[in-house]
Protein backbone atom coordinates (compact mmCIF):
# COMPACT_ATOMS: atom_id res chain seq x y z
CA UNK A 1 0.00 0.00 0.00
CA UNK A 2 2.60 2.72 0.83
CA UNK A 3 4.72 1.99 -2.16
CA UNK A 4 1.69 2.71 -4.53
CA UNK A 5 1.05 5.71 -2.45
CA UNK A 6 4.46 6.74 -3.51
CA UNK A 7 4.37 5.98 -7.01
CA UNK A 8 1.35 7.95 -7.15
CA UNK A 9 2.95 10.90 -5.45
CA UNK A 10 5.82 10.94 -7.68
CA UNK A 11 3.11 10.75 -10.46
CA UNK A 12 1.21 14.02 -9.19
CA UNK A 13 4.70 15.67 -8.70
CA UNK A 14 5.57 15.11 -12.51
CA UNK A 15 1.42 16.42 -13.40
CA UNK A 16 2.26 19.43 -10.92
CA UNK A 17 5.92 20.32 -12.83
CA UNK A 18 4.19 19.99 -16.03
CA UNK A 19 1.16 21.97 -15.25
CA UNK A 20 4.07 25.10 -13.39
CA UNK A 21 5.66 25.04 -17.37
CA UNK A 22 2.15 25.88 -18.96
CA UNK A 23 1.58 28.68 -17.06
CA UNK A 24 5.00 29.86 -17.26
CA UNK A 25 4.38 29.45 -21.20
CA UNK A 26 0.96 31.19 -20.98
CA UNK A 27 2.51 34.09 -19.20
CA UNK A 28 5.38 34.38 -21.66
CA UNK A 29 2.76 34.39 -24.90
CA UNK A 30 0.66 37.12 -22.84
CA UNK A 31 3.92 39.17 -22.23
CA UNK A 32 2.90 41.89 -25.22
CA UNK A 33 6.59 41.82 -25.72
CA UNK A 34 7.08 38.58 -27.43
CA UNK A 35 3.55 39.54 -28.99
CA UNK A 36 5.77 42.14 -30.66
CA UNK A 37 8.46 39.90 -31.16
CA UNK A 38 6.24 37.21 -32.89
CA UNK A 39 4.32 39.33 -34.90
CA UNK A 40 7.11 41.46 -36.29
CA UNK A 41 9.87 39.25 -36.53
CA UNK A 42 8.52 36.06 -37.39
CA UNK A 43 6.77 36.66 -40.31
CA UNK A 44 9.80 38.20 -41.68
CA UNK A 45 12.22 34.96 -41.07
CA UNK A 46 9.64 33.07 -42.86
CA UNK A 47 9.22 34.69 -45.61
CA UNK A 48 12.89 34.73 -46.26
CA UNK A 49 13.01 31.43 -46.11
CA UNK A 50 10.35 30.63 -48.98
CA UNK A 51 11.69 31.26 -52.34
CA UNK A 52 9.31 33.75 -54.14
Amino acid sequence: MKRRSQSNNKRSQKMNKGSQIMNRGSQIMNNPITIFLITNIFPFTHNATQPQ
